[in-house]
């Protein structure tokens, strides 16, 4: 599975555009290294992308155990245990949060029959799932610098940025949105600094 998932990580990036070449082997090896550093866990889909994002900072080594960090002391890995329950609590949590900040957005969400499922992906790759290299660094170095919080403030935000569009889909337009559209537009809301969600509850409250 891990030679499968590498040839499909940055691709257009010149450092795994070879196949076998020297940015995909540096990858097979962390990933292979970290499947059997942590065999609880072993390999799954998502970090390939982190790993990949580390590689284009750091050398091999290094990529090696700063994925090792976020994996423990950031206690990561929970995300890709069996039954998931960190990403469990994570969406639970987004859903609490998006109830409470945009109401409008999280009713009409339910009333189309989008689970917050749909975000999951967002947490396991931080973002990088869309091939965004800018994005994806901005939410890691987010993410080490203030913690998993702001990964929720990310999502939260972008919905809220974008809620007028978001309450004119219907459910097919909704989930390739939420799926795949959001993640793009995620970038407006944390370029500089992360915009946090009550930094705009005003604005919204007077609509």
């Amino acid at each position: 599975m891990i030679l499968k998932d590498i040839g499909r990580t940055f691709p257009h990036e010149s450092l795994f555009k070879s196949f076998c070449g020297f940015g995909q082997t540096c990858m097979f090896n962390i990933l292979k290294a970290y499947a059997s550093y942590d065999s609880d866990i072993g390999y799954c889909q998502g970090m390939n992308f982190i790993v990949g994002t580390l590689l284009m900072h750091l050398s091999e080594e290094k990529a090696f155990w700063t994925f090792v960090s976020i994996m423990f002391e950031k206690n990561w890995r929970e995300l890709f245990k069996e039954g998931t329950p960190k990403l469990t609590k994570l969406l639970q949590s987004l859903k609490i949060k998006l109830k409470i900040k945009c109401p409008e957005v999280y009713n009409h969400l339910k009333s189309e029959g989008i689970e917050m499922t749909v975000f999951a992906k967002y947490f396991l790759t931080f973002f990088m799932c869309e091939q965004d290299i800018e994005l994806g660094v901005r939410v890691l170095d987010s993410f080490l610098c203030f913690g998993e919080d702001e990964i929720l403030e990310i999502i939260n935000t972008a919905l809220l940025l974008e809620r007028k569009k978001i309450l004119g889909l219907k459910y097919e337009e909704l989930f390739m949105f939420c799926a795949k559209e959001l993640g793009k537009r995620c970038l407006d809301a944390i370029k500089g600094n992360i915009v946090h969600v009550n930094e705009i509850d005003e604005d919204y409250t007077m609509l």
